[in-house]
Formats: C-alpha cells, structure tokens, sequence
C-alpha cells in the first residue's frame, strides 16, 4: 500500500517537471526573443511630425506642392525654403535642416566620413528668358548665347543674333545680361552647358553655382529665381535664366535653343525636357552614385539645357524619427508625388531611375535599421 502511494506521488512530481519544462521552452525560444525585440525596435522609431529642408529654387515650387499633398495624407508638416541650392548644401552639411534641395550635385570633402546621397526627384529646363517688345520669337544657337552672357555682344541687332533669326527685325536695343546673385543650382546647370558649348565662356566664366561674372554696366543680378525673372521682366533688352517653372507663372518670353544635333530650336516644355532623357542609359549608376548630366542631349526635340534636381540626405540618420519622416516624404515624392510633375513644369522620373532611387532610400538607416519599410 505504501508502495503503491508512493509510485503515485513520483508520477505526479514527473509531469509537473514535464509541463513546466515544455512551458520554459514555449516562452523563451531565442528566435522568438529575437523577433520580437526586432519588431518592437522597428515600431519604436515613428516619423516626426515636422520636417524642415532648404536649397534649390529650382525644386521648390515641387517641394512644396509634395509637402502639401504630403501633410494631407500622412499628417507630417514639410517646411521647405528656397534658399539656393549652395545654402541648401551648406545646411544639410550643417545638419541645420533635415534634408536639402540642389540642382548641383553634392561633392563630399575628403575630411567628411557621412555619406550624404544625391538622390534625383524630377527632371527639369532651365529656360532662357528675354525682354525685348515687338520680338515674339527668338532662336539661339548655343554659341550665340555663350557670347551673350559673356558680354561680347553689346546690342540685339548683332550680326551673330540676326544669323539664328532670319526674317526677323531685331531691334538695337542693348543687351542687359541678367544672372543670379546667390550661389545657384540653376546657375550651375546653365554655365556648365555654355562651359560645354564654349571654350571661351569655360575659360572666362567658367561651370559652377556662383561664378565670377563681369561687372560692367551690361549685366546685373537678381537674388533667385523670382529674382532675376523679375530684373528680366522689368528691362526692355534683358535676357537671364530661370527654372521654367518661374518663366510659365510669370508669362515672361523664353526663347528657343538651338539642340546638341545643330538641327532646329527647341523651346523648353515637358516634352522637350523628357526627350533630352529618351535616351539616357541609367543602367550604370547605383544607389550611393545617382549623378548624372542630360545637357545637349542628342534628338531632334531634345531640349539641350536640361537636368536633374537632387534631395540630399544623410545615409546614417542621427534622429530616427526625423529620419524617418524624411524617407517617408520622399518616398511619397518619387512615387505618388511624381503625378503632379508635369503640372508643375517638371518631368517626372524615367521607370529605370525611378527604381534606382527608391533603392537608394532603402540604405537610409537609424541604428543600422533600415527606416523606409518594405
């Protein structure tokens, strides 16, 4: 009897040894463990509720129509301020703003161990604007307009401007050159093509965001985009550069430019803009090296001063939940946002770029955690 009590007690004591180790192994599976800190980091970093980006005016009446659209369906505030693309850079190597706008590539210093991407979000012109009443159409050829901007023709009724414009009674009218007084991503577009077009202007002027121009009477200078288009607009023979965005809101004149195959005079529109990109191979840039060159594109409809605009953005990300609103406002640009491209006077992105640039967004990390899902 004793025996048989006993043999009780001891099978009872083994299955409750059984049950608690089968519960220890349920509950603390390291696999589990893992998991389920992962997914608790990841749900840990949620976007800020404000952003705040400066640089290219080139870019921004696009940012600010994203920001807009953006804050409506995800409810982060984007506040964009078009500073010029040189301060743009300035300030995101600052890390005074969250990201920045610049129609310049962004170069690292050899001191600087950050990656900061170039990431393109729209194609864009930068249109010739001209002020000179009773003359609706103006044709240059990219010579021509190399020696406009740098002073060697002094009036519109040149012999050089008569050759691009048959036909047309130029008037004598001096010529006043209007350029941008900040350091400009426009500025960096447009002299890197008449750097390209003329040894003369290269080796005088020279391609950068803010060149030494001439100081003579003959040119002057507006602050931004909305600056010079305005100097232009206000001077009867003034001719500057703005992004075509400004020239259209404006109705300002934009003339006609001889393309990179000398074959006819294309004036700046979406369509011509997109066919200076018809051909371009983007098969060899990667994520970490998006910067690419459209001007003079071949074709006969190739508009030949045409370019990317690029956001800049830290690889590494100090604050997460910034960061994470950052990739998730540029997401919503290269996807959704690029809809509302055209209205604007942009191109939206090329399909193959396109996946190039929601590629490099993904390397964005807090903490080595990626903060663009998917």
């Amino acid at each position: 009897m004793r025996r048989s009590k006993l043999f009780v007690v001891v099978t009872l004591i083994m299955g409750m040894v059984a049950v608690a180790c089968s519960s220890t192994k349920t509950t603390t599976s390291p696999s589990q463990s893992t998991s389920a800190s992962s997914s608790s980091s990841a749900a840990a970093i949620q976007p800020a509720s404000s952003i705040t980006g400066d640089g290219s005016t080139f870019a921004q009446p696009l940012y600010n129509k994203w920001g807009t659209d953006f804050n409506a369906a995800q409810h982060i505030q984007v506040n964009y301020t078009g500073t010029g693309s040189s301060q743009g850079i300035k300030d995101i190597a600052a890390k005074t703003v969250d990201f920045a706008g610049t129609d310049a590539p962004y170069s690292a210093p050899a001191t600087q161990t950050a990656t900061i991407l170039n990431v393109p979000t729209a194609l864009g012109a930068v249109a010739v604007i001209y002020n000179l009443p009773g003359v609706a159409t103006l044709n240059l050829s990219a010579q021509t307009l190399a020696d406009i901007f740098q002073g060697k023709l002094a009036a519109w009724n040149n012999a050089e401007i008569k050759a691009d414009n048959p036909g047309v009674t130029l008037p004598n009218t001096p010529i006043t050159v209007v350029h941008r007084s900040d350091g400009s991503g426009t500025t960096y577009i447009f002299t890197t093509f008449l750097s390209t077009v003329s040894t003369d202007f290269k080796s005088k002027i020279g391609a950068g965001t803010g060149p030494t121009w001439p100081t003579t009477a003959q040119f002057k200078a507006g602050a931004k985009s909305a600056g010079v288009d305005a100097v232009v607009k206000s001077t009867a023979g003034g001719i500057g550069y703005v992004e075509l965005t400004y020239a259209q809101q404006t109705k300002t004149q934009v003339a006609k430019i001889q393309n990179g195959d000398k074959t006819a005079y294309v004036a700046p529109t979406v369509s011509t803009t997109a066919a200076a990109a018809a051909d371009f191979d983007f098969s060899p840039l990667t994520p970490t090296n998006l910067v690419f060159n459209l001007l003079n594109a071949p074709g006969k409809d190739a508009y030949p001063i045409a370019g990317p605009t690029y956001a800049l953005v830290y690889q590494q990300q100090s604050d997460g939940p910034k960061g994470a609103a950052v990739v998730n406002f540029l997401n919503y640009g290269l996807t959704t946002g690029q809809a509302s491209e055209a209205a604007l006077y942009y191109v939206a992105l090329p399909a193959a770029l396109q996946t190039k640039c929601l590629a490099a967004l993904k390397t964005v990390v807090f903490n080595g955690q990626p903060l663009l899902a998917g």
